[in-house]
């Protein structure tokens, strides 16, 4: 969580960069075991929005774009004040500036 706030201090957009996590893990089965525990403790009732930001960024850079931006609209709605409430935007702009996969 300390490094994605330096991140997201530091970034102008930290949806804009070429990381692929699930290429860096050995298996299937290891990217969705992340993915699943990132769910879990993002949905506990007494979670931070920190950690809820730590998901949605786990899901962005897993290739869960969708999932992702979904998480990240109602992270905005949770906590307006913080960075986070930009995320979305900055999303859509990283998406909209990605090659075309034709």
């Amino acid at each position: 969580m300390a490094l994605l706030g330096e991140l997201v201090r530091r970034d102008i957009n930290p949806f804009q960069h070429d990381l692929r996590m699930a290429d860096r893990y050995g298996n299937v089965a290891d990217v969705n075991q992340l993915r699943i525990q990132g769910r879990r403790l993002a949905d506990a009732p007494d979670q931070t929005v920190e950690v809820n930001a730590v998901y949605v960024f786990v899901l962005w850079y897993l290739g869960e774009r969708e999932d992702a931006l979904r998480a990240a609209e109602a992270l905005a709605k949770r906590a307006p004040a913080k960075a986070y409430a930009s995320w979305p935007e900055k999303m859509r702009a990283a998406r909209s500036s990605e090659p075309s996969e034709e």
